[in-house]
């Protein structure tokens, strides 16, 4: 199975994601990182299977949030870009790679 790195962008999308959920009510925030660990779990192991939407860059959505990941297979790993919601402009990942 392949690993999987984050961008710092990615990583701030992750943390205000959760911390978004956190406040709407306790747990939510769990769920959905249960739910990411779960899209990126498909991803590392079928890294190819998701479409792509511009160049080399792929999405993956989660099923429970309306959020998308965005990445792209590097030789060795898949490097996650973003954890955007699927009301972004398009130019907040396309700007990432």
């Amino acid at each position: 199975m392949i690993r999987t790195r984050f961008s710092s962008a990615a990583e701030k999308d992750l943390l205000a994601a959760q911390e978004w959920y956190a406040r709407q009510r306790p747990g939510l925030d769990l769920s959905f990182r249960d739910e990411l660990d779960r899209t990126l779990a498909q991803i590392r192991a079928h890294p190819a299977s998701f479409p792509i939407l511009h160049e080399k860059i792929r999405r993956a959505n989660l099923r429970r949030f309306p959020y998308g990941v965005f990445y792209v297979v590097r030789v060795d790993h898949v490097f996650i870009l973003g954890v955007i919601h699927h009301s972004r402009h398009p130019s907040r990942w396309k700007s990432r790679w």
